[in-house]
C-alpha cells in the first residue's frame, strides 16, 4: 500500500493533500477510503481499521496533517513499511512517560507552596 502512494506522492504535504480533497485541513475515513479507491488500493476492511487506527491518532474520527506527518517526521517521506505492533508500543510508552511526568510535576508542585505564598515562623517560636 505504501509503495503505491510514496510513487504517486513525493512528501507527506502532498499525500495528505490526496485525502483531504475538501481542503478542511483534515480528512475522515470515508475521505480516506475514496482516496485508496482512487489509487485502485484493495485490502480487507481490518487491514483498513489497522492502518485508520494508525492515522487516527487521538480517536477523533479524523485526521489533521500533524497526525498524518508523524508516518515519517524525519525526511518528509511516506514510509515504505509499517510495523503497526510497534508504532503501537512506542505510542503507548510516549503516552504513560506524558503521564508519569505530569505526575511527577503535580505531586512536585502539591509539596511546594503556592506563589505568592509565604510561611511565617509562629510567634510561639523561641
Amino acid at each position: 500500500m505504501w509503495s503505491k502512494i510514496f510513487e504517486r506522492f513525493r512528501t507527506t504535504s502532498a499525500a495528505f493533500r490526496f485525502f483531504d480533497y475538501h481542503a478542511k485541513g483534515k480528512f475522515k475515513k470515508a475521505d480516506f477510503m475514496l482516496g485508496c479507491e482512487k489509487l485502485r488500493l484493495r485490502f480487507s476492511a481490518s487491514d483498513l481499521d489497522q492502518v485508520w487506527n494508525y492515522f487516527d491518532i487521538n480517536k477523533r474520527g479524523f485526521v489533521t496533517f500533524n497526525d498524518f506527518s508523524l508516518l515519517d517526521s524525519t525526511n518528509n517521506r511516506l514510509p515504505r513499511m509499517i510495523d503497526f505492533e510497534t508504532i503501537a508500543s512506542e505510542r503507548k510508552a510516549e503516552r504513560d512517560r506524558i503521564a508519569k511526568d505530569l505526575i511527577d510535576s503535580i505531586s512536585r508542585s502539591s509539596e511546594q507552596p503556592a506563589f505568592g505564598v509565604v510561611t511565617l515562623p509562629s510567634e510561639n517560636m523561641g
